[in-house]
């Protein structure tokens, strides 16, 4: 098995009470089946809050979210109280990954965290220099084969083994007459265990078939995605660095104002910034560039057309807003180089499992066949356009949150370089707890 992480992913600790932020408000906590049994067995002084809150809908198990929108085990102090009680180990699989996340495909699996975690995204940000470096680490499976190994012995051990071997004239006799009457029956056993087996066999190969993994493919996006980050960390403008990549789009302030105001905002943070950005009484069709059927494009759908998108606005597009933004200072480009790293890393593999969903289509259970007799055309065939898509309009987006929270925190802050910092940690939290943690708001960037 490869794993592979980016530097920054083994520095992270949760700093709990002292996070700026919490990540126990706004989102109810999913609950895996081993801590959802956990706790409804669990008796002590937290029982009958547990029984309250746990919360099963339509096989969704989780912890409900009490009227302040907060986690009913957060604390005043933003400290966990389960935590606290139980230990680590009795909180769910969520709580204890948070901000960590996983994603396997065959033999390889990456690993990273998510800028929705402030403190993720202050580790990231504030290190100087641009660069990050990705390790690949080779581990060993851990499968456990002692089962395998270790001889069954019986309920009495060996004297249970020894037992089975003695046999008296009496059990031989027996044993013959049986074996001439049933010679028939045990004709018939035999094949229906040769039918048994046919029909393991068949379970198994639909099992491969589901389990199999195009690594041709795999590797083909892998390598996209590591020449992208080599390039996107050579010297330069981003600008001139994702061109050289062939990653770079112009994107359309319009469209962008449209996918950010039709996500579904988790809390007021993301709406008072759409609307700072976005303001609805200072946009009108009329300043925008779109032909009439690509106003229509934009307000029914957002599939991806051929050709480029117009080119992000000047200040006649937004007057009042695009001018107050633009005055703000720019994201430094060491920062904007590495949030989209960030985001080449983390969304390029899912090119692979677009791919495979795109594939079967009408196909069905011919998918995996198809793919090892034409392994070399679809290996080839490489669709990464709702990731160039997601790059672009993230960057987009994140430039314009920055110069909201830049004039938030001017005026708030010890001086100008901490509130860049600031400003930038928040915009990118703010970001990834809105985009990336909601499917919908997710793939309205994509598609």
């Amino acid at each position: 098995m490869t794993i592979e992480y980016p530097d920054y992913y083994n520095k992270f600790r949760c700093i709990a009470g002292r996070c700026p932020d919490t990540c126990c408000a706004g989102w109810e906590v999913d609950l895996d089946e081993e801590s959802w049994y956990r706790y409804q067995v669990a008796g002590g002084r937290l029982h009958e809050k547990l029984q309250e809150y746990l919360t099963e809908e339509d096989g969704w198990r989780y912890l409900r979210l009490t009227k302040d929108g907060r986690c009913p085990f957060l604390k005043d102090d933003n400290l966990c109280e389960l935590y606290e009680v139980c230990g680590e180990d009795f909180l769910s699989v969520t709580c204890q990954e948070h901000p960590r996340y996983f994603i396997d495909c065959g033999d390889y699996e990456q690993r990273d965290m998510s800028l929705g975690c402030p403190e993720v995204a202050r580790i990231l940000f504030e290190e100087e220099g641009e660069k990050i470096a990705y390790i690949r680490e080779e581990v060993a499976d851990e499968e456990d084969d002692r089962e395998a190994n270790e001889p069954y012995a019986g309920a009495d051990g060996d004297a249970a083994g020894n037992a089975a071997d003695i046999e008296t004239e009496e059990d031989e006799a027996a044993g013959e007459s049986a074996a001439n009457q049933d010679s028939t029956e045990a004709g018939a056993a035999h094949e229906d265990a040769e039918d048994a087996t046919d029909e393991e066999n068949r379970d198994e190969e639909n099992l491969d078939e589901e389990n199999f993994v195009d690594t041709a493919l795999r590797d083909r996006i892998l390598a996209r995605r590591d020449q992208i980050l080599r390039i996107l960390q050579d010297a330069g403008s981003l600008e001139d660095r994702m061109k050289r990549t062939g990653v770079w789009q112009p994107v359309d302030a319009w469209q962008l104002r449209e996918i950010a105001t039709q996500m579904e905002p988790l809390n007021d943070a993301w709406k008072n910034c759409v609307d700072t950005m976005f303001p609805e009484d200072k946009v009108t069709r009329t300043n925008t560039t779109h032909t009439a059927a690509d106003a229509t494009m934009i307000s029914e759908s957002f599939e991806a057309t051929e050709k480029p998108e117009p080119e992000m606005g000047t200040a006649a597009q937004f007057p009042e807003t695009e001018q107050n933004l633009q005055a703000q200072p720019a994201i430094p480009e060491e920062w904007l180089t590495k949030f989209a790293c960030y985001l080449v890393f983390r969304y390029w593999i899912d090119a692979y499992y677009e791919k495979q969903e795109g594939a079967t289509d009408g196909i069905g259970d011919r998918q995996i066949r198809i793919h090892r007799e034409c392994a070399g055309d679809i290996a080839s065939a490489i669709d990464d356009s709702r990731q160039i898509r997601l790059l672009n309009r993230s960057i987009a987006l994140v430039q314009r949150m920055f110069a909201v929270k830049m004039t938030e925190n001017s005026s708030n802050s010890d001086g100008a370089n901490n509130a860049l910092l600031q400003s930038m940690i928040q915009a990118a939290s703010l970001f990834s707890r809105e985009v990336e943690f909601n499917a919908d708001n997710l793939m309205r960037m994509k598609n």
